[in-house]
Parts: C-alpha cells; sequence; structure tokens
C-alpha cells in the first residue's frame, strides 16, 4: 500500500511499524493546520519511505526495541516505565532520550532545580553490557540529559564499519531536589618544584552552588624516569578533561571499529568527579584499537613511518604521568592548568 502524498521524513528504505488510526480534530492554524490522531490495531511494515510518498505491506509488524525508563530518588515518585523503539540509526538515539526526558515530566520533574544522576545500559549479543553514566543539574540540565543519552548512541549506530543491533536498552534516572554541582575556583601548587620519584602536593579549592567551599588535597607521583624540566598539571571536570585529551590524543577518540567504540564510550569519565592529571609531550600512536604511549624513537619509526599512513594508526602527543579523582556529590565544572618543575636538586 502507498500512505501519504509526501514523506514521513523521506529517509529511502525503512522498517517501521505500520497501524490503522483514527483522526480524531483537525488543529487550524494560519502558520500550518495539524491533525490529531491515535493508532489502532497494527497492520503491517512501512518499507519505503521517499520524496512521493511512504509504501508499506500488510502482515507481520517489524522488531521493535524494548526500552525501560526507571524513576528513583527523593524529588519524584517511583515508577518503572516500559517502551518500545524503532532502530533507526537517525531516530532511535533521540527516542530514547525523549522516552527518559518525557518519563521525568510525567513524574513532575525536569525544573532547574534538582540534580539527576542518570545511568543507561546498552545491550548487545555477543558483547558485554554498555553502562554510560553521568549527571545533569542547572538551568541547562535537561538539555544535557537528553544530549548525553543521545550522543554515544547516535555514535554507535552512525559508525561506518558494522550496523549496531540492540537487544534492549535500559535507563536509570535518580532524581533529588536542590542544584548539585560545584565549580572549580583555585589550584595550588605546595612546591615549587619536585624531584624525579618523589610526590607533587597540591590544593584544589572548588564551591558548590550557594554554598560553602571545600579545600581537597591530591598527592601526585612523578615518576623516576620523568627528565629535568617544565611540566603540565590540569584540573577540572570529567567532561572538560576528555574534551581536552580529545584534541591531543585523538587516536583513543576515533574508534577504529564497532567493538573498540563500545569500549571507549564505557571509559568516558562522569562528570560528578574532579580529575587532576599530570602531563608531558611525549609521541603517542593508536594503531588498530591499541594504544602505545610514551613510544622511544625507534619504536614510533616502526608503528608510524613519517612516509607513510593509515586510518588504522593514529598519532598523539601527550603522555599521562599521573592522574587523580576526587569524588563531589554533584557535577563539577570548570579547568585550570599549571606548570610545575621537574628539578634533580629540589628539596
Amino acid at each position: 500500500m502507498l500512505i501519504f502524498g509526501h514523506p514521513l521524513f523521506q529517509s529511502g528504505a525503512v522498517k517501521l511499524p505500520m497501524s490503522s488510526a483514527e483522526i480524531t480534530t483537525i488543529v487550524s492554524s494560519q502558520l500550518i493546520s495539524f491533525k490529531l490522531g491515535s493508532s489502532g490495531a497494527p497492520l503491517g511494515t512501512a518499507t519505503q519511505d521517499r520524496r512521493a510518498a511512504v509504501a508499506g505491506r500488510t502482515g507481520s509488524s517489524p522488531r521493535l526495541m524494548p526500552l525501560t525508563v526507571k524513576l528513583e530518588g527523593s524529588a519524584v515518585p517511583s515508577h518503572t516505565y516500559h517502551f518500545q523503539s524503532i532502530e533507526d540509526r537517525a531516530m532511535a538515539p533521540q527516542i530514547v532520550a525523549l522516552a527518559g526526558l518525557n518519563s521525568l515530566l510525567e513524574s513532575g520533574g525536569t525544573g532547574a532545580n534538582q540534580t539527576v544522576r542518570w545511568t543507561m545500559t546498552l545491550h548487545r549479543r555477543g558483547a558485554a553490557p554498555l553502562t554510560v553514566h553521568d549527571v545533569a543539574t542547572g538551568g541547562s540540565g535537561m538539555t544535557d540529559l537528553v544530549s548525553g543519552m543521545a550522543t554515544p548512541l547516535a555514535f554507535l549506530y552512525n559508525n561506518p564499519y558494522s550496523k549496531l543491533a540492540l537487544d534492549s536498552v535500559s535507563v536509570r534516572l535518580a532524581v533529588e531536589p536542590g542544584q548539585d554541582s560545584w565549580t572549580l575556583r583555585n589550584v595550588q601548587l605546595m612546591d615549587a618544584a619536585v624531584r624525579p620519584g618523589a610526590d607533587l602536593k597540591i590544593r584544589c579549592e572548588v564551591e558548590r552552588w550557594r554554598g560553602e567551599r571545600r579545600t581537597i588535597q591530591l598527592s601526585m607521583h612523578v615518576p623516576e624516569e620523568v627528565p629535568e624540566g617544565r611540566y603540565l598539571l590540569w584540573a577540572g571536570g570529567g567532561n572538560e578533561l576528555d574534551r581536552f585529551e580529545a584534541a591531543r590524543l585523538p587516536g583513543r577518540f576515533r574508534p577504529a571499529s564497532l567493538d573498540e567504540a563500545w569500549g571507549r564510550i564505557q571509559k568516558l569519565r562522569p562528570a560528578d568527579q574532579l580529575y587532576v592529571t599530570l602531563l608531558a609531550r611525549a609521541p603517542e600512536v593508536t594503531r588498530r584499537g591499541r594504544d602505545y604511549p610514551e613510544l622511544p624513537t625507534s619504536a614510533l619509526a616502526l608503528l608510524s613511518s613519517g612516509l607513510s599512513a593509515e586510518d588504522a594508526t593514529r598519532r598523539g602527543s601527550q603522555a599521562v604521568l599521573d592522574e587523580q579523582q576526587a569524588k563531589l556529590d554533584g557535577q563539577v565544572n570548570g579547568e585550570v592548568q599549571l606548570e610545575f618543575t621537574v628539578d634533580p636538586q629540589a628539596p
């Protein structure tokens, strides 16, 4: 059968469920009038979404992906919602994210003065479950929530290597009253210089949204083999550190297969921790999904020749000497960069 005299999304070949429908009313508008209706019994599968029309066949309906959204926390009544989603690479990420948002709307949530800690678990045959989690709060909290859930799904669905087929998706939203967020205000080095093999003492000052200030002290280890010179100390939230690293270690953020992307997304840092990392300039090569950090010149020439290159091999320019985290009860914003000196003669 042919449906409409226009496209739905003009997506080409599709597998969308078809059902009968009843138009309840027509909403008139000088801008654009539209119909309101309700679906009826399943009829079959829409197979083509083209410019002239949508085409489909009566009979069996396509498989729909199970989607579960569980709400909990003191700010909303506990409830579990069950949905089904089409597995369209353009629409599925938005459907999953909007299912989470609409579950919050149904519960009376989505206000700016609340904090949502969310966890999304993807189940795929032949692979361990992929779990992504983060925290969203403030005036842009709901936008961050939708983007946080949709972005990894869109990346996986649109990967150029293998078609993604998910068995199911589950989302957990823990909603608490108040804006639980922190801003990094100050970072102080307790020593002007540090010896190789010693510890660098660091004091970080964070401020809660309309609340108190807190001092966090960390001890970072400088490896024994680090040569004399000046190095970088970076402090801030997890999202900021991922963006900072993406520019310097591109191989870790550009997977070369669906399985590698599945594993890399698992390692994305959440926003509810303060990260402090010691960095040095050093070559790194990511080759076919494996990272080779701090390469000597001979190995660098072997793995990444200057006379040839391939897409499966990518070079970076940063080495992580040490990284520490301090978990906070809310979203961490801001970043600070300082230089420190490694000196064998330091006290």
